[in-house]
């Protein structure tokens, strides 16, 4: 009993990393200003440590998604995904495609509200 308290405590306190959300900050990262190149480069191999490049199967797929997670401009979108430990590059696409038709409808019907707001004034 005390050992899985001990486990659930551990796990919470330190849940297991999203990798997605490594891959994103190693990918994001940059040499600072004024930054040494060793510094830079020790901080890359650090940041890689949690990536866990070697288990990817299919190196494109991964690499299309990630840099498609990457590049999205809805920041919310975005960031949903950076939080899923299991999104894949259809399930990334699914998710922004599904979030940008919400947004265009959402943008229509308050074009269709102002409209008829006019019209019956």
């Amino acid at each position: 009993m005390l050992k899985d308290i001990t486990k659930a405590l551990r796990e919470h306190l330190s849940p297991a990393p999203i990798f997605i959300g490594e891959q994103f900050k190693f990918y994001q990262r940059r040499q600072g200003q004024g930054e040494s190149i060793g510094d830079y480069m020790r901080e890359l191999k650090r940041l890689i440590e949690t990536c866990e490049f070697e288990k990817v199967t299919d190196p494109r797929a991964e690499a299309l998604r990630d840099f498609f997670v990457i590049g999205l401009n809805d920041k919310h979108t975005q960031q949903r995904l950076l939080r899923d430990r299991t999104v894949t590059l259809e399930s990334a696409l699914e998710l922004a495609i599904s979030n940008e038709l919400s947004i265009q409808w959402q943008l229509v019907m308050s074009l269709r509200i102002k409209v008829t707001e006019q019209y019956i004034r």
